[in-house]
C-alpha cells in the first residue's frame, strides 16, 4: 500500500513538476513569474519536489524513511528558497515584494493569476519531464533490496516502521 501512494505522489511531483516549467523554463533568470502555478504559492517546483521526495521515501515500505527523506529534502528548499528570495528582491525590488506580500510562500492559497497565450518551451519542458522520470529508477533499487533481505542475502540492520 504505502509503495502504492509513493508511485501516486511520484507521479504527481513529475507532473506538477512539468507543469510548473511550462510557465518557468527559460524565463527563470530573465522575469518575475507570477502566473499559473506561481500565483498559487511561490515555489511550486519545489513543494512538488518535496511531494516527490515523500513519495520516493514511500517506495521504501517505511513511513519512518518516507518522513525523514521528505524532511531532508524540505529542509534544503527551505534554504535554498530563501537565498532565492533575497536575490529577487534584490533583482525585482517592489514588484518581487509585491508577490511575496500576496503570494504564500510554500502551500498554495493565493489567487489564480494567468494570461490569455503563454509562451512554453517544449524542450525544457521534455528534459523536466525526463529528469522526473528517472526517479522511478529507485522503485526498482528498493523492491530489489527488500527481495534481497527477504532472501537472507542482505542484513536487517534495523526494523522501521
Amino acid at each position: 500500500m504505502l509503495e502504492r501512494i509513493g508511485i501516486a505522489l511520484t507521479l504527481l511531483a513529475i507532473l506538477g513538476r512539468c507543469w510548473c516549467a511550462l510557465y518557468i523554463a527559460g524565463r527563470k533568470k530573465t522575469d518575475l513569474v507570477t502566473i499559473g502555478p506561481y500565483s498559487l504559492c511561490r515555489n511550486p517546483l519545489y513543494l512538488f519536489s518535496c511531494i516527490g521526495a515523500l513519495g520516493i521515501g514511500l517506495f521504501s515500505g517505511s513511513m519512518l524513511v518516507a518522513a525523514a527523506f521528505g524532511l531532508l529534502v524540505a529542509l534544503v528548499f527551505i534554504r535554498v528558497a530563501r537565498l532565492e528570495e533575497a536575490h529577487l528582491a534584490q533583482r525585482f525590488g517592489p514588484a518581487y515584494l509585491r508577490y511575496q506580500h500576496n503570494t504564500p510562500r510554500w502551500w498554495p492559497g493565493g489567487s489564480w493569476r494567468d494570461l490569455p497565450i503563454c509562451t512554453a518551451r517544449p524542450s525544457l519542458l521534455l528534459i523536466t519531464l525526463r529528469d522526473g522520470c528517472l526517479l522511478y529508477l529507485l522503485w526498482p533499487v528498493f523492491a530489489a533490496m527488500g527481495m534481497a533481505r527477504e532472501a537472507g542475502w542482505l542484513p536487517v540492520l534495523a526494523v522501521l516502521p
